[in-house]
């Protein structure tokens, strides 16, 4: 059974371009936990039941800072056109190899911003979320930036 990821925070999804066609899915202690909106499941591998899902908050907890899932929803969404284009003109989305996740990949990287915007080279974060072709988060990184290492951030549910 998966668990259904609130997307409840006081923003309006709709003035988000690109809001609606991404979603979080990822695996915490062997449970599929899985975002979507009006109940309905969008994805086969999930076989999401709708009776019996609990709505929950997931967070990703990356050093000691804390990402909600609506921010990484709003990173996804900034991502998600330069992804489903394939473009490889800008600096991200950037090829992602430094470790697998439960979905399989290709993976592409792309930064967590401050306000939500997309910045210019010296702006970015190194607080990244992971994304597959199809737009799905699943998983957030730190880079370290001396030694251009990763370390997989924590998902954590209220």
């Amino acid at each position: 059974m998966s668990t259904i990821l609130s997307r409840d925070s006081g923003v309006n999804s709709d003035s988000v371009p690109g809001f609606q066609e991404v979603r979080i899915s990822i695996v915490i202690n062997g449970q599929r936990v899985d975002s979507y909106d009006h109940n309905s499941c969008p994805k086969e591998e999930n076989k999401c039941s709708h009776e019996g899902n609990e709505s929950t908050e997931l967070k990703f907890k990356c050093g000691k800072k804390t990402f909600s899932n609506h921010k990484i929803l709003r990173a996804a969404a900034a991502a998600c056109p330069r992804i489903k284009k394939n473009s490889q003109k800008h600096i991200y989305p950037a090829a992602y190899a430094a470790s697998r996740f439960e979905i399989d990949g290709p993976y592409w990287e792309w930064p967590i911003s401050r306000n939500g915007h997309f910045w210019n080279r010296s702006s970015r974060s190194k607080y990244r979320i992971i994304m597959i072709k199809d737009c799905t988060v699943v998983g957030a990184v730190i880079r370290n930036k001396r030694d251009r290492s990763y370390e997989q951030c924590k998902a954590v549910s209220d």
